[in-house]
């Protein structure tokens, strides 16, 4: 066997090796990064809702003059993101999904606005204003 024949089997040999490494990563390894990528983002997402409508019941529920503050992330994973407050439910979306959380309160409004309203990613500070929950 020649020197030079061994070469081109061993060229082969690893070519064969790293298109199967490149049908693995295509057909295995990315679909799974990418549903890893889509829970984070779902969780966050439900996370952030369960937030917001958690501290929403809080102020309704508690005495005249009460506050809480909240901060909104302004993305999701690197994902831009939008909620929009109903008059019982709370639904974030995203680009590829949308979570609703319910909440209690008689009456929610964000700078005068009564829902349905887009409420922007940031910092709020919400207050029981006898017995509305006002957002500013």
């Amino acid at each position: 066997m020649r020197k030079a024949q061994t070469t081109i089997e061993t060229m082969m040999a690893v070519g064969v090796i790293l298109v199967f490494v490149l049908m693995l990563y295509n057909f295995v390894i990315y679909p799974r990064m990418q549903q890893s990528n889509y829970a984070q983002t779902y969780y966050l997402a439900k996370s952030t809702c369960s937030d917001l409508s958690t501290a929403i019941k809080a102020v309704a529920f508690n005495e005249n003059g009460f506050n809480e503050r909240i901060r909104l992330p302004e993305k999701l994973y690197g994902t831009a993101y939008t909620i929009t407050v109903y008059p019982t439910v709370l639904d974030l979306k995203w680009n590829k999904g949308d979570v609703y959380c319910p909440y209690t309160a008689k009456n929610v409004s964000y700078l005068g606005t009564k829902p349905p309203f887009n409420l922007p990613p940031g910092g709020y500070v919400l207050n029981n204003s006898k017995g509305d929950v006002t957002i500013a």
